[in-house]
């Protein structure tokens, strides 16, 4: 990419540094607000607050004339940025301000749209009380001065308030009024929310072909407004109502709207990464969710190939957003024709993969309908498929997130220390229950009968005996015809990847993995993308002519290790893993610098030595102040006695020192990171924001209110970095056992695989 310039390669703040005891105070404040806006068109709302914050601060401490208006919109900014970020507390407080400055300055206008924007931050933090005091607010004084647009948003805020608290009956009322009251279609955006409004009303009373209809109407207004983020949204409303349908007639319009859904959406995933720029997670979610959906529709409608298909394609999309990410900008087209086929694989593309595989694979695909399973072999391709009914989909989530619960409270019998630190986004609290037919695993999980107390040993064997069932039940008889040792490659879907597969015992009390050699992967095209790596790595260097045949020793290392007694299947296999160089290279640092391949005596079994430098041990941070975290203010509980024994174990296993307390700065790691073959991180941290927590650097005055950026690790930050490291572990972010949901983000610690060289 050193020929490509992308919008996130440019560092706007770049251009405060350069001749700025130059600018007068006009051209200061003007490049604060410049910037703030550059950042916030290309979607880095972070940074965009940061220059949000100081052209704001500026304003304030200018002179006191002629900036009033500037600095009523300034708290306007701040606030929607705030709003974006999930600071929900600290944007209600500026949106405030923007109110009160606004009624001072007489417009009513504005003082109208800052009580609806409270009015929706106050839904999401589950004040319903307060959503409603704002919400009434806006309506009256925008009835008050002749607003109509402005009425009607706070007519469709109402409903959704009502909503919120599933008192459908009162939320039908303020959404019918906004679709009455645009009745001539003045403005279809409002027209498509009103409809999008009432189609969510009758979706949570399970009055599906009602809210079908309304979804239309909501998708009309907004083609009349012309908004393709409007429209898309439609789509994709229309086509999740669809996938619960019978009727073939429904599933072909929602297998129409979902491939146009992920169509558009893949156009706009390549977009951003042509400009670099990350996509955001509302629309990557949007995304995922139609690649789940429309595998509902196709299995209805009896195309199980098709299915597997679109199951690829979305472990794909997700394999390349958390794990590698791509290096090479994709060539861009403004053109949306076509992309959508680029983007699923063929079924002659899965072929080949498999042709590198020994032994069958077990494909997983857990969606909101149900569990898939499909059984692929070399040559043959499928040879099996089930799905099970959707009838029983939501005992089948119910019945997994129990046993995950299991084996979370067998893991509660041993002390655990927390090391989580409180969320960027506050959970809503809405005091209603979802849709059942909508709903996903994690409230059962909650509710399970085993998240209280550890079942007797007769109860919890019988879960296992059932997951085992549920997961390999359909495919006993397959599995009876394999070989005792045959190769399984299992591929998981979602939070089946924490299964312990191996450990599964069949009916016979005997575990899958005593039966089977069982490996796990998170989709088929990540294995031939390994597979493509090892090989380019092996053309490129032709494993450096296997270590330049031992170091010039005229002895090929696989020779070598065969002579030591290695076993040449593992060798070969070692070999195409590209992991030659790393044997040889062990085998030949001894203590006492003998080359191996060419002593005449005895090497006895080696032992590894980590030198000082290799190794990274690091936990237990020291904070003199409370902090300043999502807007808020964070003191964290106490230090990490876990942690702190943890580190200095570890490090005296790999003979280094470990680095407490005042020295565990966020600078010296980033500094020591890059250096590191072996690194253990054992503090506070986050799975859901990709965040990992260090000593502050520099060390401030007692009572100070300390900044994000000089203690947190993001994952931004991670990625900037040229790793060396062969094994990371994140003994961080645990949360003690207090956390009910099964499912754990994975972008922190693949953030560190994207950042290996």
């Amino acid at each position: 990419m050193d020929s490509v310039t992308t919008q996130s390669d440019v560092d706007f703040s770049a251009v405060v540094i350069c001749c700025r005891e130059f600018w007068s105070s006009e051209r200061e404040v003007s490049v604060y607000l410049n910037l703030t806006k550059a950042y916030w068109i290309i979607h880095q709302h972070q940074k965009a607050l940061v220059f949000g914050k100081k052209y704001l601060e500026y304003l304030i401490g200018g002179p006191p004339t002629g900036y009033c208006q500037d600095v009523t919109s300034a708290y306007y900014q701040v606030a929607k940025l705030q709003e974006k970020l999930g600071l929900y507390n600290e944007s209600v407080i500026n949106y405030q301000q923007y109110c009160e400055l606004s009624k001072m300055l007489g417009n009513s206008t504005a003082a109208a749209e800052a009580h609806g924007a409270m009015g929706v931050i106050h839904t999401v933090l589950g004040n319903y009380d307060l959503a409603m005091t704002h919400a009434h607010q806006s309506f009256n004084l925008s009835r008050s001065i002749g607003e109509r647009q402005l009425r009607l948003a706070a007519l469709i805020r109402l409903g959704d308030i009502y909503r919120a608290t599933e008192n459908f009956e009162e939320a039908a009322n303020w959404y019918q009024q906004a679709w009455d009251h645009d009745s001539r279609g003045d403005d279809p955006k409002l027209k498509c929310q009103a409809a999008l409004g009432l189609a969510g009303v009758y979706k949570g009373t399970a009055q599906h072909r009602h809210a079908l209809y309304f979804y239309e109407r909501a998708l009309e207004a907004a083609e009349d407004a012309g908004e393709d983020e409007l429209i898309y949204k439609c789509k994709f409303k229309i086509a999740s109502n669809c996938q619960f349908s019978y009727s073939v007639k429904e599933l072909m319009k929602g297998c129409k709207a979902f491939k146009e859904v992920i169509a558009y959406y893949n156009w706009l995933s390549r977009r951003f990464t042509f400009e670099g720029i990350a996509l955001p997670k509302e629309t990557n979610d949007v995304l995922l969710e139609s690649y789940d959906g429309i595998q509902s529709v196709l299995e209805k409608l009896g195309d199980s190939t098709k299915t597997l298909q679109y199951a690829e394609a979305g472990r794909r999309h997700r394999f390349l957003t958390f794990a590698f990410g791509i290096e090479q900008p994709p060539a861009w087209s403004n053109a949306m024709d076509g992309s959508s086929g680029s983007a699923i694989p063929s079924m002659e593309e899965l072929c080949s993969t498999l042709d590198a595989i020994s032994g069958p694979v077990f494909y997983y695909s857990l969606v909101e309908t149900g569990l898939y399973l499909w059984v692929l072999k070399a040559k043959e391709g499928v040879v099996h498929f089930h799905a099970t009914s959707s009838v029983v989909s939501e005992a089948i989530h119910g019945q997994i997130c129990q046993f995950l619960q299991l084996l979370r409270s067998r893991s509660l019998l041993y002390e655990t220390e927390a090391r989580n630190i409180p969320k960027r986004r506050l959970r809503q609290t809405s005091v209603g229950k979802r849709n059942k037919r909508r709903q996903m695993p994690r409230s059962s999980c909650k509710d399970s009968e085993t998240a209280g107390s550890l079942p007797e040993d007769e109860k919890e064997i019988e879960h296992w005996k059932q997951m085992y069932l549920l997961l390999f039940g359909p495919v006993t008889e397959l599995l009876e015809e394999l070989q005792q040792g045959s190769n399984l490659l299992i591929v998981p879907d979602k939070h089946l990847i924490q299964i312990p597969f191996a450990n599964l015992p069949d009916l016979k009390n005997k575990k899958l993995g005593e039966r089977f050699c069982v490996t796990l992967t998170p989709s088929l095209f990540a294995i031939e993308t390994t597979a493509n790596q090892i090989e380019d790595k092996a053309k490129n260097k032709a494993e450096a002519e296997l270590g330049s045949a031992v170091r010039s020793g005229a002895v090929s290392t696989m020779a070598m290790l065969e002579h030591m007694g290695g076993s040449h299947q593992e060798l070969c296999g070692l070999q195409k893993l590209g992991l030659m160089d790393t044997v040889s290279h062990l085998v030949n640092c001894t203590s006492t610098n003998t080359v191996v391949a060419r002593s005449p005596y005895l090497i006895p079994p080696f032992k590894q030595v980590f030198s000082r430098s290799q190794a990274l041990v690091v936990g237990n941070p020291y904070f003199s102040s409370p902090l300043s975290l999502w807007g808020r203010v964070w003191k964290p509980w106490g230090p990490l006695i876990g942690a702190q024994k943890e580190v200095i174990k570890v490090a005296e296993y790999l003979q280094t020192e470990a680095i407490m307390g005042e020295e565990a700065t966020k600078k010296h790691v980033l500094s020591q990171l890059p250096k590191m073959t072996v690194v253990h991180i054992a503090t506070y941290g986050s799975w859901e924001d990709g965040v990992l927590v260090f000593t502050p650097h520099p060390i401030p005055v007692a009572g100070e209110l300390v900044e994000e950026r000089s203690y947190l690790l993001t994952i931004p930050e991670i990625l900037e970095l040229e790793l060396k490291a062969r094994i990371v572990v994140l003994s961080s972010c645990g949360d003690g056992g207090t956390n009910q949901d099964p499912v754990v983000p994975l972008e922190l610690p693949t953030a560190f695989l994207r950042a290996g060289k």
